[in-house]
């Protein structure tokens, strides 16, 4: 359903919503025909690559087999 309220095109699907321009719609439109909030878009993407990147520079799996297996054996000592 799509409601026109002061030049803006609000776009009311149940228990969500997306406020935005005409123009703005018109330019997606013509660039996409797609959207969702798990679609692969490019944003969300390089996002990913990046955290992916600095787990793998700042080794945040050895850390974290690391500090886990110093706590393993902490509590083993004091329980």
């Amino acid at each position: 359903m799509a409601v026109w309220r002061a030049s803006r095109l609000l776009i009311e699907p149940w228990g969500a919503g997306l406020l935005t321009r005409h123009d703005v719609v018109e330019e997606f439109g013509r660039n996409s025909r797609y959207f969702n909030t798990f679609a692969g878009n490019a944003v969300s993407c390089a996002a990913a690559a990046a955290v992916l990147k600095a787990i793998k520079r700042d080794r945040i799996m050895d850390n974290a087999r690391d500090v886990g297996a110093y706590l393993r054996c902490y509590l083993t000592l004091k329980l």
